[in-house]
């Protein structure tokens, strides 16, 4: 799996987030996986969005 930042935002409050696009290889295909992910006061990342296919995730809530 690898990720590349797409384009980095600043939210109102003032967090820093980017848009990613992530490459994920299966045994018989590769699948590409779109998302935000949003930076932690700790500085670790947590992703916000995941938009696969055409199925979301918010935040860790689980897949729409």
């Amino acid at each position: 799996m690898s990720f590349r930042p797409l384009k980095m935002i600043i939210t109102l409050n003032g967090q820093t987030c980017r848009h990613f696009r992530s490459t994920m290889a299966f045994v018989d295909t590769v699948e590409f996986v779109n998302g935000t992910a949003c930076q932690q006061v700790d500085g670790n990342w947590k992703t916000s969005l995941i938009i696969y296919g055409n199925r979301m995730c918010f935040g860790g809530l689980g897949w729409l």
